[in-house]
């Protein structure tokens, strides 16, 4: 196995893992809903913030190529 099928491999885990993570802090932030007033703010802050950073890590997972390549000014379409 090359090393070109492990980083798509290892991206692919990578971005199922997170997906899983979304999943699960959105389950958190809708089971304390019903919980007492100052019991579900701590919950849902940590879920909020981690869903916050899940998501910016996602969008710079499928858009890292064109990020980097506005950045440094290469163009990754020639790579397989």
């Amino acid at each position: 196995m090359g090393p070109l099928k492990m980083k798509e491999k290892l991206k692919l885990t990578e971005v199922w893992f997170k997906l899983v993570l979304l999943v699960f802090f959105i389950l958190l932030y809708l089971f304390a809903i019903p919980y007492p007033e100052k019991s579900k703010q701590f919950p849902q802050l940590i879920a909020i913030f981690s869903l916050i950073m899940i998501v910016i890590s996602l969008i710079i997972n499928f858009t890292w190529r064109t990020l980097l390549g506005s950045i440094v000014g290469f163009n990754f379409k020639n790579l397989k």
